[in-house]
Order: structure tokens, then sequence, then C-alpha cells
């Protein structure tokens, strides 16, 4: 149950959706909520396959494959769990790594620039050899840390231009502005996480960004307006939670979700006919939900103070009837 006792339903994802922009093919940028730099490094190829935050979004982790040389990417930026430059970084993850079981050959400790670096080989896998090459470049920006692990099983020596391409083009981008895709990826985290007021500055500012040019497929609007009605909600802000429904309504008259929600809404404001209304028209549109059902109001426990109104109860009835 939420602080405002009400019960909001996003329509037809959870919270864990996340807007998805395709990976821009000549470099990779990765930023933390409230950050005004982001790490660059060439993308060339490679497919994000995991993009996670810490629940407090002082980390991020980055998986990436490149589909055409078989090269794996680990992109790691996190508070600083001590003062230090990349040395001092580098230092405290190698301290880490090095008790792992697996054995490491050739290693070397090296510096590229303002880049500090390791390198290593592993020959063998549970008895099986993979001679796969690893390196981990390490860098420290404002009390963050950066490690960017390079590796690639069956390593042969030709391989090596292919990490120094990717060495060569790592740099940090200072005065950096978040695009969709993060703002999304911040929003979500810190919504699936109940961080509601974080949640809303960046929900907020995507909407803000599609109002002046809409660029969101119909979905990811949908999601949006909700996300953020939700989380002004369940902060105790009805009226603005209400304002996001209403502007929804005015561009997607048809999705019940919007009337639901309001429905709830009101509720939390105590006010029944205008609950009811709402209601009504979300179940008038509720074959516009291709995924799942409209919630029964009378298990709801945004409806809880209602169950017993006689004409909430009919209306209701009928509405779950038709």
């Amino acid at each position: 149950m939420l602080k405002t006792s009400i019960i909001f339903f996003l329509s037809i994802f959870s919270s864990a959706f996340l807007y998805t922009a395709p990976l821009n093919n000549s470099k990779i940028l990765a930023a933390l909520p409230g950050l005004k730099w982001a790490l660059s490094i060439n993308g060339d190829n490679f497919n994000l396959k995991k993009d996670r935050l810490k629940k407090d979004g002082n980390g991020r982790m980055l998986y990436l494959l490149n589909r055409e040389n078989g090269i794996i990417m680990s992109v790691f930026i996190e508070k600083a769990p001590l003062k230090g430059d990349e040395s001092t970084c580098r230092k405290y993850y190698w301290n880490k790594t090095k008790k792992s079981s697996l054995k490491k050959t050739n290693i070397k400790l090296s510096k590229f620039k303002r880049i500090a670096l390791l390198e290593y080989i592993i020959p063998f896998y549970q008895g099986i050899k993979i001679n796969q090459k690893n390196i981990n470049a390490y860098l420290s920006k404002d009390g963050y840390w950066i490690d960017i692990h390079l590796s690639k099983t069956s390593f042969i020596t030709k391989n090596l231009k292919e990490f120094l391409k990717l060495l060569k083009s790592i740099k940090i981008v200072n005065n950096y502005t978040p695009g969709l895709y993060e703002n999304f990826l911040f929003a979500n985290n810190f919504y699936n996480n109940s961080l509601y007021k974080k949640a809303i500055i960046y929900y907020k500012k995507i909407l803000d960004s599609q109002k002046r040019k809409k660029t969101l497929p119909r979905t990811n609007m949908r999601v949006l307006i909700n996300s953020l009605g939700i989380s002004y909600g369940s902060i105790g802000k009805l009226h603005r939670s209400l304002n996001l429904f209403k502007y929804g309504i005015s561009i997607d008259p048809v999705f019940p979700m919007y009337y639901y929600n309001m429905a709830c809404a009101y509720a939390g404001l105590n006010k029944m006919h205008l609950s009811i209304k709402n209601l009504i028209f979300a179940f008038k549109y509720k074959k516009n939900l291709r995924y799942r059902k409209i919630p029964n109001p009378m298990r709801d426990q945004s409806f809880k103070k209602f169950r017993n109104n006689s004409e909430f109860k009919s209306i209701v009835k009928k509405l779950l009837k038709d």
C-alpha cells in the first residue's frame, strides 16, 4: 500500500518497463544520475545485453558483446569506496580479482594516458583450454571509479589491435546531458525502489521533452504518464497525479488505465462520485488493454472506504458483469 493509501496500476507493463533505444554504433555513453559527465567508448558492432543501476543510483553496470570479434566488454561505474586515483582503483579491484581460484598468467600492470591498465590471461577453465585475454582499464573522476573489463577467449596476437582500438577510444565527456534511454533507466530504477521523488525528476524531464517534440511511441507515452502520475500520487501529491492522467486522456482518450488511476486518486481525495465516473470510463475502454484485465475495484485497497457504499457496490457489480 502506498503512503496515500492509494494503489495505482500500470496498464500493460510492470514498472520495470524500459524505453529501449538502439545502441549508437559509433560510441557507448554511460552516466549516472546527477553527474555532469559520462564515459564514452567505441561501440562499433557491440550489442548491449545488460544495463543495471544500483538502487541509490550511485553505481551502474553495462554488459556488451561485440558480434564481429567476440570481445566481451563490461563497464562498471560506482561511487569510490575510498579516496584515490586510477592507480588506487586498480589496486583495490585487483586485490579482489586475484583471489579468484582461476589461474592467471602473463600479468602486467601499466599506464595508458590517464588510464591504469591490468592485463592477464586465463589459460584454462574447468580443465578446458580457453586462452582468455583480459584487460581492465581503470579511471577515476569526481569521487567515482570506472572499471572497463575487456575479454576474449581463443585470443591470438592480432586481436591486440582490437583491444588497443577500444582503449584509445576511452574518454570522459564533460557537460553531458542524458537522453531518453538513460532518463528512463534512471527513472525506472528509482520507481522500482520506491524512491518516487527521484523518479519524478527523470520522468518529468522525459515528459517535458515530449511536450516540446513528440518522439516516443504511444505505448511508451502511456507508461511514462502512468509512472509519473503514480509517482506523484505515491508521495501524496494527488492533484498533480490527477493533472497527469488528465493530460494523458487529452492526447489518448481511449486508454483505460488513465481513467482507472484517476479513480484511485479521487478515492484518495474521498470524492466517490468522481471516482465512480472514471471507473465507468475505464471499463468502457477495457478492450484497449491487451495483456491484462482492469483490476476489480472491490478488491482494490484504493477503494476500501467505498466498499460498503450501496451505490458504489451496485455500479461496480454492473461494470464487472458487462
